[in-house]
């Protein structure tokens, strides 16, 4: 059974029976998930969403995850391939994953670490429109942020997402609280 609470425009809801407050024993661990309320539309779990590379105008379908604890978005790596960025790039995109940032490292010193690789990345791929020392669940980590249209639920929009291999997750793509508002 799905619960939804809503408070000042965020909504809660949980997708198992053991619910605190319920007349019956089962109260335990259950999956609470977050959603932005946008005016009549709630955003939240798996959802098609057609993506486009603005370069040469390449579009796909693909399923993607709405999550408000994520900032930004995320398309994995095998996507951008089919939406043609180049294989150098995807081939940067993996190296970068390889290294490894401590998570003591100060936020002056992030900044620094991106503004270094986005100067030096930028030089051979036009196609960057940022990169960022961005915090995970696995940790810390270098990524490319590339332009890409976004469109849902009537939506068009322009952003950038990070290109991550999302192998073995449940979506091509993880659409962060920035796309949703």
């Amino acid at each position: 059974m799905n619960y939804i609470v809503e408070y000042n425009m965020w909504t809660s809801t949980t997708t198992n029976d053991g619910i605190v407050g319920r007349n019956d024993d089962s109260i335990g661990g259950s999956d609470v998930h977050f959603s932005y309320k946008s005016k009549d539309k709630v955003y939240h779990g798996m959802q098609p969403v057609q993506v486009t590379n603005p370069i040469n105008n390449k579009t796909l379908t693909i399923k993607a995850k709405f999550d408000t604890g994520a900032f930004s978005s995320s398309l994995d790596i095998r996507i951008a391939k089919l939406l043609g960025f180049r294989k150098e790039l995807l081939d940067k995109c993996n190296k970068l994953k390889s290294i490894k940032i401590p998570k003591t490292t100060s936020i002056d010193d992030q900044k620094k670490l991106a503004d270094k690789y986005e100067k030096e990345l930028k030089k051979d791929f036009s196609e960057i429109s940022k990169v960022k020392v961005i915090r995970s669940s696995s940790g810390f980590s270098i990524r490319i942020f590339v332009d890409l249209i976004l469109d849902f639920d009537g939506r068009s929009l322009l952003t950038t997402v990070n290109i991550r291999d999302r192998h073995g997750l449940q979506s091509d793509m993880l659409i962060g609280l920035s796309d949703i508002l």
